[in-house]
């Protein structure tokens, strides 16, 4: 990509209780394909991350990355691949505040499918930043010799502790069975699974209350927009 133009750029401040600050950057280039672009200026997004993350901490000013971007309309294989990696380089950098879950479409789709699904890959990210650790003082060691050839972990103290600290990942969406077991339960993919999931959340789902002077004050914008889009009707 030789030829790509600054066409604009916006540099956005949010003060309250933390501080925020990010900045937008918007490019084009004639001989580029759109999608070839996209995924030029997610790599670029996640180096400027990682590179200013220590000034900006230098400063006491928290971080923000938005990460996660597809040109995919709905979750599928292009969202999967494209996500997980847009994903992945942001965690590593881990900025104070990571925007972009459920978005699709260049950000312009919500999809609360998913959102559950940018949860599991988060996770995924979250360990592996964690990275493996020292084995020369990790106690799963010792474990090796102590259960021996043909033994089980499963009854190990250790292996308690692995799963509880989350050294050991458990994840909370997809097959993880038998081929018969994932039959039996309906043979489900992930989206079909993550669509229940989010049903059930919602469904179970309690607004949480504003207090009296928050209620005033959105009415009063409410009527204030509706009274601004009749007078331009």
């Amino acid at each position: 990509v030789d030829d790509v133009n600054l066409v604009g750029s916006i540099a956005s401040y949010e003060y309250n209780d933390t501080s925020d600050f990010d900045v937008h950057v918007f490019v084009h280039a004639d001989s580029t394909a759109l999608q070839q672009l996209s995924a030029s200026t997610r790599l670029l997004n996640s180096n400027i991350e990682q590179l200013q993350e220590g000034h900006i901490r230098f400063y006491g000013l928290p971080v923000q990355a938005s990460t996660g971007g597809t040109d995919a309309h709905r979750p599928g294989t292009q969202a999967s691949y494209e996500r997980s990696m847009g994903w992945t380089l942001p965690v590593l950098s881990w900025p104070d505040l990571l925007v972009g879950p459920g978005l699709m479409d260049g950000s312009t789709v919500i999809s609360v499918e998913q959102l559950l699904l940018d949860v599991e890959v988060f996770r995924r990210a979250a360990r592996l930043r964690r990275g493996i650790g020292d084995p020369a003082g990790d106690p799963a060691s010792g474990e090796v010799a102590a259960v021996g050839p043909g033994g089980t972990f499963l009854d190990r103290v250790v292996t308690r502790d692995a799963v509880r600290s989350g050294v050991w990942l458990l994840d909370r969406l997809g097959s993880h069975g038998t081929y018969d077991a994932w039959r039996a339960a309906g043979a489900k993919d992930v989206l079909e699974e993550s669509r229940a999931s989010a049903a059930r959340m919602l469904a179970a789902h309690q607004d949480t209350p504003f207090d009296e002077h928050l209620a005033r004050e959105l009415d009063g914008l409410e009527d204030r927009a509706k009274a601004s889009l009749r007078g331009t009707a």
